[in-house]
């Protein structure tokens, strides 16, 4: 490989829908993160709790979108499946390494244990939520945005073509 195709390279990668899978996951496992760090110094709210829902929830739309986009790769099988393994992948990740071996050392380490439990129920279960709704509105969506499918939105829309598809009920 040489050095002047490095550029090609990344805006090839860059412009990949795998690529925005794991971008959009990642964004939402660190929206959860941080979700943590806040509500482990100041508490757990429903405000707290409601900004990182959101939160998590534009990241992972971002994972989804990326890939039921229409577009020729819209839905395909490997796109549906890299998107629940990358999904899956972290949420088992997270629940090995940051609850069931977390939650323990937190509690036997710190005086008070309650608030950084709290703190990390309350994220893990927003992390959890969203990306089960990521999930669900993948398998949902691709089926729309698979090939196979008459609904499927064209690569480049004309606007006369989808006028004439238009109906009026009257």
């Amino acid at each position: 490989m040489d050095v002047r195709d490095l550029p090609d390279e990344l805006s090839l990668a860059w412009s990949s829908r795998t690529t925005w899978v794991w971008v959009g996951d990642i964004a939402q496992w660190l929206c959860a993160a941080g979700a943590v760090w806040y509500m482990w110094s100041r508490g757990a709210t429903l405000a707290a709790f409601a900004a990182a829902l959101v939160g998590c929830l534009l990241c992972q739309a971002g994972a989804v979108a990326a890939v039921v986009w229409p577009g020729r790769a819209a839905g395909t099988r490997k796109l549906r499946d890299h998107h629940r393994g990358v999904t899956v992948a972290i949420q088992c990740l997270t629940g090995i390494f940051g609850i069931a071996l977390g939650m323990p050392v937190l509690h036997k380490v710190l005086d008070e244990p309650d608030r950084p439990v709290e703190a990390l129920f309350v994220a893990g279960s927003t992390l959890l939520l969203t990306s089960f709704a990521g999930l669900v509105a993948v398998t949902a969506l691709s089926s729309r945005a698979s090939k196979g499918s008459s609904e499927q939105l064209p690569d480049e829309p004309d606007w006369a073509d989808l006028a004439d598809t238009a109906t009026v009920d009257d």
